[in-house]
């Protein structure tokens, strides 16, 4: 009884970071939840929300502001026909929208206040030019929102083979290493047996998964001794293989050899043939998939 208004009010703006209105019910399952699947997945939040008020010696009134949106300054130089490195300094702006879980809530009615809330605050902006629609053709569509999905699940790493079947993939990485400077890097490996080894060390040494991504054929099979030592070991590990169509599959052709589980179930947690795009397949199936992977991926790390 001998507390004043200031100790009443700091005590409470300290048990109540964060909000629920950030996901912060209970604040410390809240926490740890940012620490595990964002600080490590090189995904800032910035200072996403924070009491605005006054304290005074009789009285309080304190708010909760959440960031809408966040400015990242970066460098995006190129070196010019007389090999001078030119330096080209941009902005890139993210839009943030969410809804508070707690207590009743459900995945559609997240989701519906999630997507009206961004779309009053995409509203003050341009359209983007660049959408699935105008990919030149589904695989390219597909393959972009399949990384995008992956980066925002934490997989920032990818090790990519040569070949031809995977190059709708190997694109969308490249274009995702532009959209996200610093976050995502990618690196070429000629070789998928040593790609599936450096992929496992960086995976080992940052307890989170990268990806190998590699073309179809017996370039598969090369990942077979670091996916058994991925297993024996407990380290995440995301291997993303290009296929055939299935009409196109086990015909004599050059490599066509059957990749379905071609990984025995002893090392591998959870395979997924994602089926080719289609009109009458929602490419919300391909994102489910890459999520699913990531999360049973995680409980490894």
């Amino acid at each position: 009884k001998n507390a004043n208004i200031i100790d009443v009010s700091r005590s409470l703006l300290q048990n109540l970071h964060p909000t629920p209105a950030v996901c912060g019910d209970s604040p410390i399952d809240a926490l740890d939840f940012i620490r595990q699947f964002e600080t490590k997945a090189s995904f800032d939040r910035g200072y996403y929300t924070g009491p605005i008020g006054y304290i005074g010696t009789d009285s309080a009134d304190i708010f909760v502001a959440i960031r809408s949106a966040l400015i990242t300054n970066y460098n995006n130089d190129f070196v010019d026909e007389k090999n001078v490195v030119v330096k080209r300094p941009q902005s890139k702006v993210s839009i943030f929208a969410g809804a508070g879980i707690v207590k009743g809530s459900t995945v559609q009615g997240e989701w519906t206040e999630t997507s009206h809330k961004l779309g009053v605050m995409s509203s003050i902006f341009p359209p983007s030019p660049v959408t699935l629609q105008i990919a030149s053709i589904p695989n390219v569509a597909w393959s972009t929102a399949f990384i995008e999905e992956l980066v925002r699940c934490g997989v920032t790493q990818f090790y990519i083979c040569p070949g031809s079947r995977n190059t709708p993939l190997t694109a969308a990485i490249y274009k995702s290493t532009r959209s996200n400077t610093g976050v995502v890097r990618a690196i070429s490996v000629h070789d998928e047996r040593g790609a599936g080894f450096r992929a496992l060390g960086y995976s080992r040494q940052n307890g989170r998964p990268a990806a190998i991504v590699t073309s179809s054929g017996t370039a598969v099979a090369n990942l077979y001794p670091s996916v058994v030592e991925s297993s024996s070991d407990g380290v995440p590990l995301l291997v993303i293989t290009a296929d055939r169509p299935y009409e196109n599959r086990d015909n004599g052709s050059n490599q066509s050899v059957d990749q379905v589980k071609i990984f025995s179930s002893t090392y591998v947690r959870w395979f997924r043939d994602i089926p080719p795009p289609s009109d009458d397949v929602p490419v919300s199936l391909a994102l489910s998939d890459a999520n699913h992977a990531v999360t049973l991926a995680n409980q490894l790390g």
